[in-house]
């Protein structure tokens, strides 16, 4: 395991899976109850902590197109992975063949 946050979720099902993080900490259906903006975190480093709870604190900043785009891109640039018909980029369940010179099936768009 690593860190986990977990923030308030309208699904049953996500808290089923996120609960056993956090057992015997938090109860059932406390997840699904947290107030907005509320999380609760569990910290994994040399020693597993017992989990924590915070809450995140809205700020108000004037919003910039300019700003978003140049953060955009700047993500694109370090952290992502240029696509080609040969080999597009994983995301998706459906299975095939990412290059007709390959006999390799892999999850893709």
């Amino acid at each position: 395991m690593g860190t986990v946050v977990a923030f308030r979720s309208g699904s049953p099902e996500d808290e089923r899976l996120i609960l056993p993080f956090f057992e015997p900490y938090i109860a059932k259906g406390e997840i699904s109850n947290l107030p907005s903006y509320n999380f609760y975190a569990r910290i994994t480093a040399i020693d597993t902590q017992e989990p924590l709870s915070g809450v995140t604190k809205l700020i108000d900043v004037k919003s910039s197109q300019k700003l978003s785009n140049l953060s955009k891109e700047y993500s694109r640039n370090t952290y992502g992975i240029k696509a080609t018909e040969e080999e597009p980029i994983k995301v998706s369940s459906k299975k095939v063949k990412t290059s007709p010179r390959s006999d390799t099936v892999s999850e893709t768009i």
